[in-house]
């Protein structure tokens, strides 16, 4: 999504007011900020109570990132110049990027009782909104910026398409993305977004056409990149592709963040208990949160103290539960800023950081770019390279999702388990019989399927689902439900395909996970997507044993079926090209005797297959974090192969 952290951004230049100071007045203006802080002191010396040298000077710190100091001569202003609305609105911007929202806000509040049509502070203060994830009174804010701009006003359009989207207004932000590329800014990352928004909501009459001008231009580099995870959907990415954006975005996001910290000294002491902190906005109701806590759990405490660091609200839900039970120390951040989060972090003195989530919320880069842990890594939540040496120090994957032949698309060091990367809860129960008619499916049909979201589903992928029901008499797709628009739009995609709208059939909500996998086992053959592959849903159809077939892909986010398919045991569902996975999605349509080997395949692989060895994989991540750590102890970072290194001493 759009970048709305909480950074310095929109911070008033003190007006220019009948204070004669005209060398402070050129670095304002310049925005030489560290000239500006040394011209200011040197009036201050001899003005102590000087409004605009202190306007100036506490503006100047807020850029150069010393906020404390900065409220310090901004109050001091303040009391000299009560009706201030710049000093008030620069204030609002400190408390913002403190993560004192509610202090933030007041300041706003104050400067609109002064200025009630000042777009800036309008701006600022749907921005605020945005961080407190409040999007109906960010819509209202961003409306009266838009409202009392001049002219376009881009920066407050492309938050508010943000804030549409946050408020589950997926068509109006559409709208609203379209326009702001028709006046063409930035095409890069306005274009991302009306592309990723596109294929959520099923609308595709352009979609061919925009993603041609997004490729057009070659380059990804500069601070308006497209989001990374927005583009793994994107059909016919390539590592190159992905590796670009996310490079571009990472410096987009890094040069408006603070500069770098030099990390933290290590206990090089070897034979220690290693303290693991897992970073994430996920311990809830989603894929990570489901795939996470027994890895968890299986931890061994003797070697490892292992804490949870929580960012978002709180859902209250069991899995959450679950999951702070399973850590040692469970630390909710909330919605503190990064500062405040890093300070946190650091006292806990960790020797490895994990980050669960990746580009997935853009929070993670403010944090980890400040150098949390000595030894941070990128696992579980984002199937990519974060883009910049600094985020992530090793990512985690498999020989068949990052082989290390692929090592330069990454800005991380490899470090490669000798099983899948994703984790399943093999505590979660056994899907037992269901009925067509539970599951209001017909009773005769064959039941393709595919669960996954609505963004994963693209123009070329549905031709070849529409191409495989052709083929197939008597057959049905069966997905998740989506958006009312976006169910009506693939119904008429359908249509357009010369099928009958009574194939396409939508899953119907269900309480919980718990509801979803016991279903799942009513299909007969599931059909992965592609370029961005299921992930967790992948997980959850193979538990059911349900066979799916997969395109092995060039990029991380498209290899990961092949991975779930190889340590489940069934390689033969893997295929290399578009035309051989119709081939093989027709072949198993005919053979049922050996859909059925392959179904007796799955159930009896929960026994022995190495997908579902959740205690080997948490002793491979602990040898990946040993190894990291020694590796940073030694001063050195090599690649991680966890398949050509001797087996671990028990």
């Amino acid at each position: 999504m759009t970048k709305h952290s909480n950074k310095r951004h929109g911070a008033k230049k003190p007006a220019t007011g009948q204070i004669q100071h005209p060398s402070l007045l050129r670095a304002v203006q310049s925005e030489r900020w560290k000239e500006a802080e040394v011209e200011a002191r040197n009036i201050l010396k001899l003005r102590p109570s000087d409004p605009f040298a202190l306007k100036a000077l506490g503006c100047s710190l807020t850029k150069l990132g010393q906020e404390t100091e900065a409220i310090q001569f901004l109050q001091k202003a303040l009391a000299i110049t009560s009706n201030d609305s710049e000093i008030l609105n620069n204030l609002g911007n400190v408390y913002l990027f403190n993560g004192e929202y509610e202090l933030s806000i007041e300041h706003y509040k104050k400067a609109l009782a002064i200025k009630p049509k000042d777009f800036v502070i309008w701006k600022n203060l749907g921005r605020c909104y945005l961080r407190l994830q409040r999007p109906r009174d960010a819509v209202e804010a961003l409306a009266r910026a838009i409202e009392f701009h001049p002219e376009n006003f881009h920066e407050a359009v492309n938050l508010l398409a943000t804030a549409l989207e946050m408020g589950g207004q997926s068509e109006q932000s559409l709208e609203v993305l379209k326009e702001l590329w028709e006046h063409g800014w930035p095409c890069n990352s306005v274009l991302g977004e009306v592309l990723f928004t596109s294929l959520k909501l099923t609308e595709w009459e352009r979609f061919d056409e925009l993603l041609s001008e997004f490729r057009k231009v070659g380059k990804f580099e500069d601070e308006h990149a497209s989001s990374p995870l927005q583009s793994l959907s994107f059909p016919g990415s390539t590592w190159e592709e992905h590796y670009s954006i996310a490079c571009g975005y990472a410096l987009g996001s890094l040069a408006a963040s603070e500069n770098v910290d030099a990390g933290i000294n290590p206990n090089p002491s070897r034979d220690r208990k290693l303290r693991i902190g897992y970073f994430s906005g996920d311990y809830r109701a989603h894929p990570v949160g489901y795939l996470i806590p027994q890895i968890l759990e299986l931890h061994d405490r003797e070697k490892f103290e292992v804490i949870g660091y929580s960012v978002g609200t709180d859902e209250n839900s069991d899995i959450r539960q679950r999951i702070k039970n399973a850590f040692d120390r469970f630390v909710d951040l909330g919605l503190l800023a990064s500062r405040q989060a890093i300070e946190v972090i650091r006292r806990d003195q960790l020797d490895v950081l994990i980050n669960l989530q990746g580009w997935t919320n853009d929070y993670a880069s403010e944090l980890f770019s400040k150098r949390s842990a000595p030894v941070q890594c990128s696992w579980l939540g984002y199937a990519g390279t974060l883009g910049h040496p600094v985020l992530a120090d090793y990512l985690i994957g498999d020989p068949i999702v990052t082989p290390i032949a692929q090592t330069a698309c990454f800005t991380e060091t490899l470090a490669l388990l000798d099983c899948c990367y994703l984790p399943m809860d093999t505590t979660a129960s056994v899907p037992g019989d269901i009925t067509r008619k539970e599951a209001e499916l017909p009773e005769n049909a064959f039941v393709f399927c595919s669960f996954n979201n609505r963004y994963k589903i693209n123009p070329p992928l549905f031709d070849l689902w529409c191409d495989i029901l052709r083929q197939c008499p008597n057959s049905l797709l069966w997905i998740s439900n989506g958006k009312q628009t976006s169910n009506n739009n693939l119904l008429k995609e359908f249509e357009r395909r010369g099928l009958d709208r009574s194939r396409l059939v939508f899953a119907p909500r269900v309480p919980g996970i718990k509801e979803h996998r016991q279903r799942i086992a009513a299909a007969d053959l599931a059909l992965d997507t592609m370029p961005y592959n299921s992930h967790s849903s992948g997980l959850d159809m193979l538990w059911a044993g349900v066979p799916m077939v997969s395109m092995l892909g060039e990029t991380f986010a498209s290899r990961v079926g092949a991975s779930l398919l190889h340590y489940a045991g069934i390689p033969e569902l893997i295929t290399s090209s578009r035309q051989g996975y119709v081939d093989l999605a027709v072949s198993l349509y005919h053979d049922r005797p050996k859909l059925t080997q392959l179904r007796q395949q799955l159930s009896a692989g929960r026994q022995n297959a190495v997908l579902w060895n959740t205690e080997k994989l948490t002793r491979s991540l602990e040898r990946i974090y040993r190894t990291a750590f020694e590796n940073h102890c030694s001063g050195k970072k090599t690649p991680i192969d966890l398949n050509n290194m001797p087996p671990a001493e028990n």
